[in-house]
């Protein structure tokens, strides 16, 4: 067995912030997720953005496509041949609520899926209030919520 998959997966308790950053910054940057333990969003929340996300990824390809680049990379990635498990939708700005508006506007979301999407980002800002890591006024805040959604 080699070293990532010992890693496999990480943990970063979030009781012990922010001890365990350079952990976090390590997993973002080697195997590219991690799981989060003591993080405080409640289960039922968690449970109805995953439902959430599966909706929209269930969305027909050209409802999906319209999901586009704020900057490079930040829209809709969709399946390949060499990737074929993995999709992506982009959200670049969770801090503005014009950004997310767009977000939800691009995949003509319900009334609903955009009620969790605005919920579980407030709710991801507040994940340790205690934190400066994650924290609205954080660099890595964004990226934190990316890796949520991805990994929920």
């Amino acid at each position: 067995m080699d070293d990532r998959e010992e890693a496999i997966p990480v943990t970063i308790d979030l009781d012990q912030f922010p001890a365990q950053s350079g952990k976090l910054v390590e997993a973002c940057e080697g195997l590219g997720c991690f799981r989060v333990v003591n993080h405080k969003i409640p289960l039922p929340l968690m449970s109805e953005i995953k439902s959430v996300v599966r909706s929209l990824l269930d969305l027909p390809a050209e409802t999906k496509l319209r999901n586009t680049d704020t900057i490079a990379g930040s829209g809709y990635v969709g399946p390949t041949p060499k990737n074929p498990l993995y999709e992506a939708l982009g959200l670049y700005d969770i801090n503005s609520s014009e950004a997310v508006d767009s977000f939800c506007d691009q995949l003509d979301a319900t009334i609903h899926q955009r009620f969790l999407t605005f919920h579980h980002i407030r709710s991801s800002y507040y994940i340790r209030p205690d934190s400066d890591l994650i924290s609205p006024s954080s660099n890595l805040l964004p990226f934190f919520y990316q890796t949520l959604v991805y990994f929920l």
